[in-house]
């Protein structure tokens, strides 16, 4: 039984001068085998051009894997898309300090979509997203399910589609039901801008901006959704380097924000003792 929220019909009564103003992001780092499909998948997302716009985050300082970006983007601005490159001289911060050198220039835009370099999100992904956030005013963002393109290439793979599909069939979507704290992923998501703003933007003191977000969010009163019917593909660390660096970032990362949070978290009005306890369990 389909126990995700019931797709509002907002969009069927706009017309297309109407759409909302959404900012695509795309992440990016000298991922050179991923870096054109994933603008190709920005750019073809199922969005009146007029009201979308596509900003191209990359922190790359390999000169082809920035050669590639240029041109891509350079032949979807030929197309029409709103497109542009933002690229910072000091990395400090790595994702999140993109993510907020990039925030000012898409104030403008109603919502944001995030997605990491590796991700493949189907063109009608605003289409079955961004409903949520017109009708509920108190929604900060609404986050969907990760798939796994290569799950049976290894071994490897085939263990972490297992831990992560309990976390994304299983733990996200009865925290869901529950109305409990559960953490925007980092990626496959769209948020409200102005979420973001009066949550204090993105902050890099910590290893998972994503965590340290979603729990600021969450005790200042605001509200989220996980679709679990809404897939977004993207590439499980396909080495023990790669994946072992992931699962330290995964690990030391929350440490980090409940120290940080510990304090504001307790003191907040908008949420009872008992939630309290689930967001510590969570961590």
């Amino acid at each position: 039984k389909n126990r995700d929220p019931i797709l509002p019909s907002s969009l069927d009564q706009l017309v297309k001068d109407d759409y909302p103003l959404v900012a695509v992001q795309v992440l990016m780092c000298n991922e050179i085998c991923f870096v054109e499909s994933i603008i190709d998948c920005a750019c073809q997302l199922d969005w009146p051009q007029t009201s979308l716009f596509v900003q191209v985050l990359d922190d790359s300082r390999d000169k082809q894997t920035m050669e590639i970006i240029n041109n891509r983007v350079e032949e979807w601005n030929c197309r029409g898309i709103q497109i542009d490159i933002q690229r910072r001289k000091n990395h400090h911060g790595f994702k999140a300090g993109s993510l907020q050198h990039a925030f000012p220039l898409c104030r403008n835009a109603e919502y944001i979509a995030i997605f990491d370099v590796d991700f493949l999100p189907k063109s009608d992904f605003l289409h079955k997203t961004v409903p949520y956030l017109i009708n509920n005013p108190n929604l900060a963002f609404v986050q969907t399910r990760w798939t796994f393109f290569n799950a049976k290439e290894s071994f490897l793979t085939r263990m972490q589609e297992i831990a992560l599909n309990f976390h994304h069939k299983c733990e996200q979507v009865v925290r869901c039901w529950l109305s409990l704290f559960f953490t925007f992923n980092g990626t496959g998501a769209v948020w409200r801008t102005s979420a973001i703003k009066r949550c204090g933007g993105w902050q890099t003191d910590t290893l998972v901006e994503d965590l340290d977000i979603s729990f600021r969010a969450h005790y200042q009163g605001w509200t989220s959704i996980y679709l679990e019917h809404v897939e977004c593909q993207n590439e499980l660390p396909p080495t023990w380097s790669a994946y072992l660096s992931q699962q330290y970032r995964w690990t030391c990362g929350p440490v980090q924000v409940i120290r940080k949070s510990i304090r504001p978290l307790w003191r907040s009005k908008h949420i009872g003792w008992h939630k309290k306890v689930f967001c510590y369990w969570y961590l």
